[in-house]
C-alpha cells in the first residue's frame, strides 16, 4: 500500500506542477527547472525543515529526503516542459 500511496502522490504532485507551469507559461527546460526549484524551495524544503526541527530529526536525514524531492521536482519540471 505504501508504494500505491507514493505513486498516487507523485501523480498529484506532477498534476499541480503542470497547472502551475501552465499559469507561469513555462515552456522551456530552463523554465521547467525554475518551476520545480521554486516549488521545492517554497513548499517542500521550508515545510519539511520545520517538521524536521520540531520532530528532532537529523539535518543529514532532512537533506537526503529534501534532496530526493528536489531532484524529483526538477525532473518533473523538465519532462512537463518538453511535453
Amino acid at each position: 500500500i505504501n508504494y500505491v500511496i507514493t505513486i498516487l502522490a507523485a501523480f498529484v504532485e506532477a498534476l499541480f506542477l503542470a497547472v502551475l507551469m501552465g499559469v507561469m507559461g513555462s515552456k522551456s527546460v530552463a523554465a521547467g527547472l525554475q518551476a520545480g526549484a521554486m516549488v521545492w524551495l517554497g513548499f517542500v524544503a521550508s515545510t519539511s525543515a520545520s517538521n524536521a526541527a520540531f520532530a528532532g530529526r537529523s539535518w543529514s536525514g532532512w537533506a537526503i529526503e529534501a534532496g530526493n524531492h528536489l531532484v524529483t521536482l526538477l525532473l518533473m519540471g523538465v519532462i512537463l516542459a518538453l511535453l
